[in-house]
């Protein structure tokens, strides 16, 4: 007799923006807020994180550095807010580093892969936004159109 064993399937959220090319953040500030959307009510862990960074200006493509919060509500937080409301700590469920040296970068962008370890309860959405640390601008000059997006890869239970 043989056993199956199915794996959890691991599943990707879309593709969702954190930062416009019109939007400025500056150093130790947050990003707009991302809905990580995958379909259904869900509880598992995330497993990567992908952040991939375009410039379609005349700036160069930013290899950002700071911190990734996943929150299991929308922070009212846009780009270029400087803290979370005391109300919203509570639902930060994880936190994600990102170092400049996880970046790969080619002519026309670049891209940050972080395998990660954030397990999470039953959830009816799940929401990012990143803060950048004291070295790292997005849009901080004339002529800079950069956007910032991010997708997860989540193991669902």
């Amino acid at each position: 007799m043989t056993l199956k064993t199915e794996l959890p399937r691991i599943v990707p959220s879309n593709n969702v923006s954190l930062v416009g090319a019109d939007d400025a953040v500056a150093v130790s500030q947050y990003t707009n807020s991302a809905n990580l959307v995958f379909g259904r009510q869900l509880s598992g862990e995330i497993v990567s994180m992908c952040l991939y960074a375009a410039e379609s200006g005349t700036g160069e493509t930013q290899e950002v550095a700071g911190e990734v919060l996943f929150l299991s509500a929308d922070p009212a937080v846009a780009a270029g807010d400087t803290d979370l409301a005391a109300g919203e700590w509570p639902t930060v469920v994880g936190t994600v580093a990102v170092a400049a040296t996880d970046w790969v970068s080619g002519v026309t962008g670049s891209m940050a892969f972080v395998p990660c370890a954030v397990p999470f309860e039953l959830l009816g959405t799940l929401y990012a936004v990143m803060k950048m640390d004291a070295a790292s601008a997005i849009n901080s000059a004339g002529g800079d159109d950069e956007t910032l997006t991010i997708q997860v890869r989540a193991r669902l239970g």
